[in-house]
């Protein structure tokens, strides 16, 4: 008798799990399909709603609000750049691209349909190596579409509500995650890739700690006046040639700062100008700083709101970073005399040398590894907490 049911029970079984399967559709969706697909930092929008979209500044995020869907994948092209997933804030994966054009990357898979998630997709690498970029060539990410499967995928309204405080990073390697977490040798160099995390970056964690958005513009071994390796005492493709470019890697793409107005831009730059002799002189680095500040400070002029308060970072434990401090503090207090009300606020804060220690908290090429990352997020976050009264 038992084996009849175990008959019954399989001819019942068969057919309702092959509806449940002829049951899942999927459906694809634009690229730039607001406002279910958000995204955080500096992206290029091509051909408006229904076009691709473009970006190659590190941690800039692709964000979306899912429900109905147990799998979400995203197309794109652009090799040799790598990726961390969040589900619901919490990191879930992490994966690289390839060369190849219009590929499908899964993003993630196994969700309740009956559910509802926020998903977000950070490039953790940077736009460009500077001087050893033949070692790993980098490409400009294009997403082409998303693609959703499930019972019934849609689209949700953005879940996460829009933080109200927003942060800039203008900086060189110090902020977009470099070798955090390479070894302390220069064997580092042949794995640039897999040990860079911007995400881990006290940038990132000062942003995901205060709730602010943020968007960050850096790039490993660029300086204020001169370059980490250069042959002179001064250089004409350094870090203040790139503050106005939306695609860091594409001169004419100027980005529209009316988009996007931050309530403050953290600036670290200049350890690069002393990294290699011959250095620039005092008034040399102090000049270029001043008129850094004043182009960064330009950009917001006519934006409507209230200016953004400009926090300018120097120091840590080693030698190099110190060196530029005594300039950088002096080019601040000029640049803040010369200011009007309502004209920005300036400030400067000293990173102690005694915040880290040496070589506990370094990785690849004496970079502050992840400890030395979440060390250093700790420490401004109340100072920064307090000049903007956060």
């Amino acid at each position: 008798m038992s084996r009849w049911w175990c008959v019954v029970v399989v001819l019942v079984l068969v057919p309702v799990l092959a509806a449940d399967a002829a049951t899942l559709r999927t459906v694809e969706v634009p690229a730039s399909a607001a406002p279910g697909v958000w995204y955080e930092g500096r992206v290029d929008q091509v051909g408006g709603v229904s076009g691709a979209v473009r970006y190659d500044w590190p941690c800039v995020t692709l964000n979306l609000a899912v429900t109905g869907a147990s799998t979400v994948s995203v197309v794109m092209d652009g090799g040799n750049n790598e990726f961390v997933v969040l589900l619901n804030g919490r990191n879930v994966s992490r994966f690289r691209t390839t060369d190849a054009e219009k590929v499908s990357y899964p993003l993630v898979s196994g969700l309740n349909t009956k559910q509802s998630y926020n998903i977000s997709m950070v490039k953790i690498t940077e736009a460009s190596y500077f001087f050893v970029s033949f070692l790993m060539p980098l490409t400009t990410v294009q997403i082409r579409s998303l693609s959703l499967t499930g019972d019934d995928p849609q689209l949700l309204p953005r879940m996460v509500t829009a933080s109200k405080r927003r942060i800039e990073v203008f900086s060189d390697s110090d902020s977009n995650g470099f070798g955090i977490d390479g070894p302390d040798d220069y064997e580092c160099l042949l794995g640039l890739v897999k040990y860079e995390n911007c995400y881990q970056g006290y940038a990132s964690l000062l942003a995901q700690w205060l709730n602010a958005e943020v968007h960050i513009e850096a790039w490993s071994g660029k300086g204020v006046v001169k370059n980490a390796v250069s042959i002179t005492n001064e250089d004409g493709d350094v870090m203040p040639v790139y503050w106005n470019r939306t695609i860091a890697t594409e001169p004419k793409g100027i980005w529209n700062f009316q988009r996007w107005v931050p309530d403050a831009i953290i600036v670290l730059l200049g350890s690069n100008d002393y990294y290699s002799w011959p250095y620039p002189t005092d008034e040399e680095f102090i000049s270029g700083y001043i008129a850094m500040l004043h182009r960064i400070t330009a950009a917001y002029n006519s934006s409507g709101t209230p200016q953004p308060v400009l926090i300018n970072l120097c120091g840590g434990a080693l030698a190099n970073n110190q060196a530029p401090c005594p300039n950088v503090q002096k080019a601040v207090s000029l640049f803040a005399a010369q200011q009007q009300p309502p004209a920005p606020k300036a400030q400067f804060i000293l990173i102690g040398s005694d915040w880290l220690v040496y070589p506990q908290d370094f990785g690849c090429l004496d970079h502050r590894n992840a400890g030395g990352q979440v060390k250093l997020a700790t420490r401004l976050a109340p100072l920064i907490r307090r000049i903007m009264n956060w």
